[in-house]
């Protein structure tokens, strides 16, 4: 369960996070000291990571960057745990055979979302990355970028740039650690960043961040970035509504009547983003992060939003776990 921000952590929680953090810094200390050290690769490694648990836009960003390197005619391998999945190993390419949901059953709902978004990255699956990485070169795999995925708290693994992402609202949570807070480990390890990026809310709020945390650690690159969001695509047929253009793929968010439906672990992200596009959400359903969706609910969410003359938007990582149920008259987005 994600912890109350608002509200100061209940002693349990403290007593606990005293443990979380003997081992944290037992951990990091390891490596910092050089007792033990992170094996290289021969290819450059660029980790995409944060501080907070859940919700800061890893995924995106690992996508953004991965599509930008292809484009600059570069081939980046995505490394990844594989969340949830059931498998130890695995190497994912965009022609995969099955239902979308049915393959995040089994290889973790990221990694499809990745390998669907990005169908020429091949996206490695395994929990010590260097093994699979080099598993993947031995086997003749190639790359000229290994982009690692949710990485700054493996430090097995070292790398080249890494990137860290910060939200503009409250950067490091209540500042309590896990499980009293949302910080996976102490603000100070934001000095291990080459590149932070600061985000969400509203633009302006983005900018004002950036200049107070820049002096957390200067010597890196710091940006900010507001991911804006104007248009959503359609990802499941259904009719035509009475609120879309024609019944057109791409819904314009300006003014729409949106019925937004997620299981994410930072919610109040994905509602910012559909308001700042001028969207009227008419009702915002919530599901745990990472929820197996049954078809008894999604029905239920049609009929709501149908009721309100709404439109049906999800996010990508929950449309992956909702494809097979979306079956019926109304269109998702």
């Amino acid at each position: 369960m994600r912890p109350d921000l608002s509200k100061p952590p209940s002693f349990p929680m403290v007593l606990l996070e005293q443990l979380y953090k003997i081992g944290n810094r037992s951990f990091h200390g390891l490596y910092d000291l050089g007792i033990r050290k992170a094996k290289r690769l021969p290819v450059p490694v660029w980790s995409v990571g944060n501080l907070l648990a859940g919700g800061t836009g890893k995924t995106p960003t690992t996508l953004a960057l991965c599509q930008a390197l292809v484009d600059s005619g570069k081939r980046p391998v995505i490394l990844t745990r594989g969340y949830r999945s059931k498998i130890s190993q695995a190497v994912l390419l965009g022609g995969m055979h099955g239902t979308t949901e049915a393959l995040a059953g089994v290889y973790g709902d990221e990694p499809v979302l990745l390998s669907r978004q990005l169908p020429t990255v091949p996206v490695v699956i395994g929990k010590d990355r260097y093994h699979q990485a080099t598993q993947f070169l031995e086997g003749g795999g190639r790359a000229d970028v290994f982009v690692l995925d949710d990485g700054l708290q493996h430090r097995g693994l070292a790398r080249d740039r890494n990137i860290v992402l910060l939200p503009a609202s409250r950067p490091f949570g209540n500042g309590h650690q896990l499980p009293a807070g949302l910080l996976r480990e102490s603000p100070k390890q934001i000095l291990r960043a080459t590149h932070v990026l600061v985000g969400g809310g509203s633009e302006e709020n983005a900018r004002q961040a950036l200049e107070v945390l820049r002096d957390h650690h200067p010597q890196a690159d710091w940006r900010f970035v507001y991911p804006g969001l104007e248009r959503v695509e359609r990802f499941a047929s259904g009719k035509p509504s009475e609120t879309e253009a024609g019944g057109s793929q791409t819904l314009d968010l300006k003014k729409a009547r949106v019925h937004a439906v997620c299981g994410i672990a930072n919610p109040n992200r994905f509602r910012e983003l559909l308001e700042g596009a001028d969207a009227t959400v008419t009702n915002f359903a919530v599901y745990p992060d990472h929820h197996a969706f049954e078809e008894a609910e999604v029905r239920k969410e049609e009929s709501a939003a149908k009721a309100s003359g709404a439109v049906l938007v999800t996010t990508g990582k929950d449309a992956v776990r909702l494809e097979r149920l979306v079956n019926g008259d109304a269109p998702w987005y």
